[in-house]
């Protein structure tokens, strides 16, 4: 029964990844469909448990979203890259941090972008540009 638990669970996850490549090419085709890929995307790792082993793509992706002035995307990004990661360092935190406090300095969420900064000077075992830039505001 294992196995045929297992199965059953596997074709539905190799049905929804199918799904997931189609709705993708449509994106591709029509950019205003991005944000139900995003959620459908995020509901399959959240089921699947497949996290991101570190938060770079997640940091590049939000480099992107900046480029393209879509800075609400940028901050979607940076949250998601501290929120299930296998392995992050401090100073990978201290980077998302600071990219995360001009995201909300630009936003005027004068709170927020207190508590990330703080957030970012705490980091003990981070030693490079970005904590030396958090801890300089």
């Amino acid at each position: 029964t294992n196995i045929n638990s297992f199965l059953k669970n596997y074709q539905t996850e190799a049905k929804q990844l199918k799904e997931e490549k189609l709705k993708a090419r449509l994106i591709l085709k029509n950019p205003e469909f991005e944000d139900i890929f995003l959620k459908a995307e995020k509901n399959i790792k959240l089921n699947m448990k497949a996290f991101i082993y570190s938060p770079f793509v997640e940091i590049e992706m939000a480099k992107l979203a900046k480029l393209d002035d879509n800075y609400k995307q940028a901050l979607v990004y940076l949250q998601e890259a501290l929120l299930h990661p296998r392995v992050i360092s401090d100073n990978q935190k201290a980077h998302i941090y600071f990219e995360m406090s001009k995201l909300y300095k630009k936003f005027n969420k004068k709170e927020r972008y207190k508590d990330i900064i703080n957030k970012c000077k705490v980091l003990q075992n981070a030693n490079n540009f970005y904590k030396k830039m958090c801890d300089q505001l």
